[in-house]
């Protein structure tokens, strides 16, 4: 069986609006938690349910949730296993895609993180 083609897309996302007070990283820490728990919140036009399953921390300490994560488009679920990096980074793997990570970032010469998505 050959393999079939993809596509797959990358962006960074600043979260901190031009002329606001920035968030901190303490923050973006707790809303990317909440992100986890609550993907819907954040990507209401695709994500119509987040269900943690588990809840659990790996042999290098690090937090880690197993979450299904059911679609808009279709119904269609998926499985998700999101690894806590402590304020550096989230990443969410799921079986069918690569890693997509979510990371705090200062820009050069910013005093502020910003959050970008790399996927």
């Amino acid at each position: 069986m050959s393999p079939t083609p993809a596509a797959y897309i990358a962006w960074t996302s600043p979260i901190n609006p031009a002329g606001s007070k920035p968030l901190t990283l303490a923050q973006i820490w707790a809303g990317l938690h909440r992100k986890v728990r609550h993907a819907e919140e954040f990507v209401p036009a695709a994500i119509k349910s987040t269900d943690v399953i588990s809840e659990s921390v790996d042999e290098h300490g690090r937090e880690v949730i197993t979450r299904d994560v059911v679609f808009i488009e279709g119904g269609r679920k998926a499985r998700e296993v999101c690894t806590f990096y402590p304020s550096m980074k989230v990443e969410v793997c799921t079986p069918f895609l690569l890693p997509e990570n979510a990371l705090p970032s200062y820009q050069e010469g910013s005093v502020a993180p910003d959050m970008y998505r790399i996927g």
